[in-house]
Protein backbone atom coordinates (compact mmCIF):
# COMPACT_ATOMS: atom_id res chain seq x y z
CA UNK A 1 0.00 0.00 0.00
CA UNK A 2 1.22 3.58 -1.34
CA UNK A 3 1.51 6.72 1.14
CA UNK A 4 -1.68 7.99 -1.00
CA UNK A 5 -4.02 5.19 0.01
CA UNK A 6 -3.08 5.05 3.63
CA UNK A 7 -3.63 8.52 3.94
CA UNK A 8 -7.45 7.80 2.67
CA UNK A 9 -7.84 5.23 5.08
CA UNK A 10 -6.67 6.49 7.92
CA UNK A 11 -9.57 7.86 9.75
CA UNK A 12 -10.97 4.34 9.21
CA UNK A 13 -8.01 3.12 10.38
CA UNK A 14 -7.73 4.87 13.91
CA UNK A 15 -11.33 4.46 14.52
CA UNK A 16 -11.00 0.43 13.66
CA UNK A 17 -13.58 0.56 11.00
CA UNK A 18 -11.61 -0.75 7.93
CA UNK A 19 -11.86 -4.55 7.25
CA UNK A 20 -9.00 -6.46 9.14
CA UNK A 21 -6.68 -6.98 5.98
CA UNK A 22 -6.13 -3.57 5.44
CA UNK A 23 -6.14 -2.61 8.40
CA UNK A 24 -3.22 -5.00 8.82
CA UNK A 25 -1.90 -3.24 5.62
CA UNK A 26 -2.57 0.24 7.30
CA UNK A 27 -0.42 -0.78 10.47
CA UNK A 28 2.18 -2.35 8.45
CA UNK A 29 2.65 0.51 6.13
CA UNK A 30 3.09 3.01 9.68
CA UNK A 31 5.70 0.76 10.87
CA UNK A 32 7.83 1.60 7.96
CA UNK A 33 6.98 5.00 6.74
CA UNK A 34 7.92 7.68 9.01
CA UNK A 35 5.44 10.61 7.23
CA UNK A 36 2.43 8.41 7.26
CA UNK A 37 3.37 7.66 11.12
CA UNK A 38 3.55 11.29 11.56
CA UNK A 39 0.50 12.18 10.34
CA UNK A 40 -1.49 9.23 11.84
CA UNK A 41 -0.10 10.73 15.22
CA UNK A 42 -1.30 13.91 14.43
CA UNK A 43 -4.42 12.58 13.76
CA UNK A 44 -4.93 10.71 16.52
CA UNK A 45 -3.96 13.93 18.93
CA UNK A 46 -6.58 15.69 17.87
CA UNK A 47 -8.91 13.04 17.56
CA UNK A 48 -8.36 12.90 21.34
CA UNK A 49 -8.42 15.94 22.42
CA UNK A 50 -12.03 16.35 20.51
CA UNK A 51 -13.32 13.20 22.27
CA UNK A 52 -12.06 14.65 25.78
CA UNK A 53 -13.34 18.11 25.09
CA UNK A 54 -16.49 16.96 24.24
CA UNK A 55 -17.12 14.19 26.79
CA UNK A 56 -15.35 16.74 29.63
CA UNK A 57 -17.39 19.73 28.91
CA UNK A 58 -21.14 18.56 29.36
CA UNK A 59 -19.89 16.59 32.68
CA UNK A 60 -18.30 20.07 33.89
CA UNK A 61 -21.45 22.21 33.07
CA UNK A 62 -23.62 18.99 34.91
CA UNK A 63 -20.64 19.14 37.89
CA UNK A 64 -21.22 23.30 37.77
CA UNK A 65 -25.00 22.92 38.13
CA UNK A 66 -25.01 20.18 40.57
CA UNK A 67 -22.85 22.55 43.05
CA UNK A 68 -25.15 25.36 42.38
CA UNK A 69 -28.26 23.86 42.99
CA UNK A 70 -26.99 22.06 46.16
CA UNK A 71 -25.64 26.06 47.20
CA UNK A 72 -28.48 27.06 46.55
CA UNK A 73 -30.69 24.45 48.68
CA UNK A 74 -28.03 24.60 51.41
CA UNK A 75 -28.79 28.67 51.40
CA UNK A 76 -32.96 28.40 51.68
Amino acid sequence: MDCEAVKEKLIAYIFGELPEPAQREVSEHLKACKSCSAECKSLVSIVNTLRDNWISAPIKKARHRTRTVSYTHLRA
